[in-house]
């Protein structure tokens, strides 16, 4: 996820949080960024593999997703992504 994977002076760490921040709600959509916490949330009571396959359990119905397909196509036509603003259930 790169959240540890940069190195800042204490008096960048703002702004690089914030340009972090606005590449995460600009780039990933909100079913995804949903998905990604719920993950997240959960797997702090799960074995590794009860993790592994609540992950698959979330990402096999993202990548068949209109997200999905907007979030490729926006990459291929070097345009921002156009996200719906659905969660997922």
């Amino acid at each position: 996820m790169g959240l540890v994977a940069t190195v800042v002076a204490g008096d960048q760490l703002s702004v690089r949080v914030g340009e972090y921040a606005h590449m995460l709600a600009t780039t990933v959509s909100p079913a995804s960024m949903a998905a990604s916490k719920l993950q997240m949330y959960e797997a702090f009571n799960l074995t590794a593999a009860e993790a592994v396959a609540r992950a698959e359990a979330l990402l096999d119905p993202m990548m068949a997703g209109p997200d999905y397909r907007e979030g490729v196509a926006a990459l291929r036509e070097k345009r921002p992504p156009r996200f719906s603003d659905l969660s997922p259930g």
